[in-house]
């Protein structure tokens, strides 16, 4: 039995195409994948339409948000028929003569036919484009092994589907212009960059909030006028920054710190939603597809402006430091650890989670302001300077062929996760006895630069645990 739908046919470059509405009920069954398509074909690799479906992205993302979103939305997937062609049936030109806005219709779109495309049972329909968006269809409606539910009406909801179909016999000539033509489609495609997904994301509650707190907070001099805050750069699409650039951070920078430093908060409120909501599963890395309420982005934004309003409190030199000299590792006197965005990352923000969480238990409830800077004020006691120990030839290293100094704070062994280790050791937090002190200056050494002998090492961590028992004293 044929299958028919209203179409729109038009043309680009070689392809005619058709637009349709279907229903995503009849969607699910109508349109095959490619893997049902290997299912059925012995195929070689010159006949492969479309790239393998990443089925834990399908059931965890995509099918995810078709069911817990109520302003849920795709668009057109693109798709190929092989075994035969749709039949297109125009409407006559005649039945619009006395219609006036029909007649506008054919004066100024003459190049637009409108119609019923229908579909023989020969016919056999494959994803071009959009073969991801199709499996969370197919897995939402007919899938068993998720735990996301059908949302009220889903099946009648209409998709836009584009048809390419090709007149060709030769079936196999079919697939190498699909083939083209998903190419195509796929590499001129470009994705969103990141500070682009900061600034526009609506749902991920650290964009979000990232985004309030630079234009909210007197602490990052937002101005208005112009859309541009003194403290951070919010143009630039790395996050990485050279000794020219005069902000403390970039907004790519300040949304990794907010993660970190809104970590507790999305537990504490997620895990009072959990309890009451047994369709959304708020698991890691789900917290960005879920936009929280209005109320609960209140009571996170509360606690991520305490905790930055400390710390432009107890670290003066965030507002006042010449970043000329302060993100220069070539500046040995003033090379400063807070500068350099991945030292932001992963060990400034990282340090004052794990200090937050252990002695205020923020992840349990709201901490105010005096309560974390009282904490908080041991950071402004470590040795923070990038040229002098702990640091030099270990967070930086000379590159000897170009008498630069550079970061290396990143790589198998991450110098970074080392660093905030020694640094909740030096602030009392890490219990480490002989041995594990031996371990960690063991792998201390692995990643510190050559040129250290172990006698510098040794001298590394004298001083580490005089600084210990120092600051032990003092609190």
């Amino acid at each position: 039995m044929a299958q028919s739908y209203p179409a729109t046919k038009s043309k680009m470059g070689s392809w005619e195409y058709f637009t349709c509405q279907i229903p995503m009920g009849e969607v699910s069954s109508l349109i095959k994948r490619e893997e049902d398509f290997y299912k059925k074909n012995a195929v070689s690799l010159n006949e492969v339409l479309q790239r393998e479906v990443e089925v834990k992205r399908v059931k965890k993302d995509i099918v995810s948000y078709l069911s817990n979103r109520e302003d849920r939305f795709f668009s057109a997937i693109v798709v190929g028929t092989l075994g035969g062609s749709p039949v297109f049936q125009p409407l006559k030109v005649e039945s619009m003569k006395d219609d006036p806005h029909l007649q506008y219709f054919v004066n100024h779109f003459k190049d637009i036919e409108v119609g019923v495309l229908s579909f023989d049972s020969r016919v056999e329909m494959y994803a071009l484009d959009g073969q991801h968006r199709l499996s969370a269809i197919m897995e939402l409606i007919d899938g068993e092994d998720h735990d996301f539910s059908i949302p009220d009406g889903f099946k009648q909801e209409m998709l836009t589907v584009i048809f390419v179909p090709l007149d060709d016999n030769d079936e196999q000539l079919k697939r190498e212009k699909y083939r083209r033509l998903f190419s195509s489609l796929n590499r001129y495609a470009k994705k969103t960059d990141q500070k682009t997904n900061i600034l526009m994301d609506e749902d991920d509650f650290a964009a979000i909030l990232t985004r309030r707190l630079i234009q909210t907070h007197d602490g990052f001099s937002f101005s208005t006028d112009n859309n541009v805050s003194s403290l951070v750069n919010t143009d630039q699409k790395s996050d990485s920054m050279n000794p020219s650039q005069a902000q403390f951070t970039n907004l790519i920078s300040l949304y990794k710190i907010n993660q970190n430093l809104l970590k507790h908060s999305i537990e504490r409120v997620f895990n009072e939603k959990q309890k009451q909501l047994e369709r959304v599963k708020y698991i890691k890395g789900d917290y960005a597809r879920q936009r929280p309420s209005d109320e609960d982005l209140d009571l996170m934004y509360d606690q991520l402006e305490e905790i930055w309003t400390v710390l432009f409190n107890i670290f003066p030199e965030i507002h006042d430091a010449k970043t000329s000299e302060t993100r220069d590792l070539n500046n040995k006197e003033k090379a400063h650890l807070l500068f350099f965005p991945v030292c932001q990352t992963d060990i400034f923000s990282e340090l004052i989670d794990r200090i937050l969480r252990e002695k205020c238990s923020i992840h349990a409830r709201k901490v105010e302001g005096k309560e974390i800077q009282e904490n908080l004020m041991i950071l402004t006691k470590i040795p923070f300077l990038m040229r002098e120990r702990p640091w030099v030839n270990f967070l930086c290293q000379l590159n000897r062929e170009t008498d630069k100094w550079n970061i290396t704070a990143r790589g198998k062994t991450s110098p970074c996760s080392i660093a905030v280790n020694l640094i909740l050791y030096i602030c009392g937090f890490n219990e480490w006895n002989e041995q594990q002190v031996n371990e960690m200056q063991e792998i201390y050494k692995n990643s510190a630069s050559e040129t250290l002998k172990d006698e510098d090492i040794n001298k590394v961590f004298e001083e580490l645990i005089s600084l210990r028992i120092k600051l032990s004293s003092e609190t």
